[in-house]
């Protein structure tokens, strides 16, 4: 759960921490100027120790000034080197840690390699303490960027309380009580990270939902259609099927004929919207920096899909003309 923060907050932030942190159903409580879901949009210069050597950075390097139990509270793993440590007073303003992609882009052969280099960011000297693995901190939409984390000097933004969910309906209520004397004359306002990335795809679900309902649609008027065609063909070719009957062809034998022709139709149709569905899904992913690639099953699937349907649609007329008595077709002959 996220809180906005404000200056009586970040002046006496270890109180009010401390005070949440005594509230059962309040499990942590950290601090952050940017939140995953939200967008990386801070960035400074300076320079990094590759082999030996101090060069600047050619890279942007997303910044986010935390407090100590911001990574542990977001649950964010360090994969090389260690978390900050809050006994450790150099930490507050030395004290740096990078992720994998800032690994990559320092130019640093390992995450091991990069940890106790020299750095300086924003004017602040220090060391590469730990790297964290990879996360998406924005949308999927967007790559993961080089990030780097390090003790807020009063740079923070939000509050973040990892919530007991047992509580969270009484721990919202203590909140809204305790807003009051934390922000005088402002509303109590606060979303949750996992509602706020969902968020971020609502419009690719709603697109997905009306593709959807199109689609069931189209294969209703599809069918429809298949359906008048097959009763259609099978009353011309009434005198036809008893003629055969008579001659010995079995019932399997009639409903491959007439199904042949829909059969090829449905092909034709479906080798015509295969270049519309692929290069329609390919403009799609292409949004997501990071997604799998169209499956030819998938394809031939839905093609297999689309026949079945097909042959099922005629077989309602098909069989009920192929099992009729040959007399009743020659009657009038």
């Amino acid at each position: 759960m996220v809180l906005p923060s404000s200056d009586e907050i970040n002046n006496t932030y270890e109180l009010i921490k401390g005070q949440f942190l005594q509230k059962e159903g309040i499990e942590a409580v950290a601090y952050s100027s940017r939140i995953p879901s939200g967008r990386l949009l801070d960035s400074q210069g300076g320079n990094i120790e590759v082999n030996g050597d101090m060069k600047n950075l050619d890279f942007r390097l997303a910044d986010v000034h935390t407090d100590f139990d911001f990574l542990k509270t977001m649950e964010i793993p360090i994969i090389a080197g260690r978390d900050f440590n809050p006994e450790l007073a150099s930490d507050s303003t030395e004290a740096f840690i990078v992720n994998e992609a800032a690994v990559d882009a320092g130019g640093w052969v390992s995450n091991d390699a990069a940890v106790g280099k020299k750095i300086t960011y924003g004017g602040r000297k220090g060391y590469i303490t730990g790297v964290v693995k990879d996360f998406h901190f924005e949308s999927l939409k967007q790559e993961i960027a080089p990030i780097i984390f390090m003790i807020t000097n009063g740079r923070g933004g939000s509050v973040v309380l990892k919530l007991d969910e047992e509580y969270q309906e009484e721990t919202i209520k203590y909140l809204q009580e305790q807003w009051s004397y934390l922000r005088p004359g402002y509303p109590f306002t606060y979303y949750f990270v996992d509602a706020r990335f969902n968020d971020l795809y609502e419009e690719d679900e709603q697109v997905a939902e009306l593709v959807s309902y199109f689609s069931i649609i189209a294969v209703i008027i599809g069918v429809l259609g298949l359906f008048g065609l097959a009763s259609y063909t099978t009353e011309q070719r009434f005198k036809e099927i008893g003629i055969r009957k008579v001659m010995g062809a079995s019932v399997p034998q009639i409903l491959i004929l007439l199904s042949k022709g829909f059969t090829m139709l449905v092909l034709v149709g479906f080798l015509m919207a295969i270049p519309v569905a692929w290069f329609g899904m390919s403009y799609w992913l292409e949004s997501f920096a990071y997604h799998g690639n169209i499956s030819v099953l998938s394809i031939l699937a839905a093609g297999l899909l689309a026949i079945l349907i097909a042959w099922f649609t005629v077989s309602l007329q098909t069989v009920k003309a192929a099992r009729s008595n040959p007399v009743d077709s020659l009657r009038n002959e």
